[in-house]
């Protein structure tokens, strides 16, 4: 008699472990559901790809160096501050800016292919889902345009009252 009853809780404890199981991941999954990036989360910061952002940063590419020097860099921006490859979640992109959860991507021969642009679009989705605007601007586009590229990115400031008067 003892042995089954012992089997009995045995089975009941098991019942109930995986029941409280279910019960923490559920908790697990509701605390980190994706909430907007802000400085209490550190926008989604991933100082796990730290490594590979600051080699990216010393390796930019032509059209990353034009866009940073003749629009991001050093507040040129209507005094906003952008940061080059920013580790997000899983993803290093190219340019943020912070206060306006803007990411912006600039995008060579490489994101052309099938495989690539499903990735930017999961990509985006993920960053999206955190509250980031993305901009994606073709390689061609920035160097030939970049007067079109402040048009626009300012016309979306504007739209969402987020310029300033310098």
């Amino acid at each position: 008699m003892l042995y089954l009853e012992l089997i009995l809780l045995l089975y009941r404890l098991t019942q109930y472990k995986l029941y409280v199981s279910k019960i923490i991941k559920l908790q697990y999954v509701i605390d980190h559901l994706m909430k907007m990036a802000s400085p209490e989360n550190n926008y989604y910061y991933n100082k796990e790809l730290n490594p590979l952002a600051s080699q990216l940063k010393k390796q930019m590419t032509k059209t990353e160096a034009c866009m940073w020097k003749y629009l991001l860099q050093s507040k040129q921006f209507f005094s906003y501050t952008f940061r080059r490859q920013r580790p997000i979640l899983n993803y290093i992109v190219d340019f943020c800016c912070l206060e306006l959860l803007m990411v912006i991507e600039v995008d060579g021969l490489s994101h052309e292919s099938e495989e690539a642009i499903l990735k930017d679009e999961e990509r985006d989705k993920k960053l999206k889902e955190i509250g980031f605007t993305i901009f994606r601007f073709s390689s061609g586009m920035v160097l030939k345009n970049m007067v079109d590229i402040n048009v626009m990115l300012t016309e979306w400031m504007i739209e969402n009252g987020y310029y300033k008067v310098m």
